[in-house]
């Protein structure tokens, strides 16, 4: 019998449970989102956040936070890593 490989690693991520804010203030209504991302083996993460990794059959990413922090992810695929990082703010905005 063939063994999958960690792509079910990915109905991983029942990502980051909470992501830590970055300013202090009124509480914030939690969202939640999910996003394709191409199959990967490999986790990077350049960004304060929880990671839970749940395995199954299909594929996903679920991400929970503020709209602000959300809105902050940048989230790519190379050589079958997933890298986590916050958006590169682009100068003159």
């Amino acid at each position: 019998m063939k063994k999958l490989s960690i792509l079910p690693l990915l109905a991983v991520l029942a990502l980051f449970a909470t992501l830590s804010s970055f300013k202090a203030g009124a509480p914030q209504t939690e969202d939640e989102e999910t996003r394709n991302v191409a199959p990967f083996r490999k986790i990077g993460l350049a960004y304060p956040a929880n990671v839970i990794l749940r395995q199954g059959n299909t594929q996903s990413l679920r991400i929970e936070g503020n709209k602000e922090q959300m809105s902050q992810l940048d989230l790519k695929v190379e050589s079958g890593r997933l890298i986590i990082n916050k958006k590169r703010r682009v100068q003159g905005k």
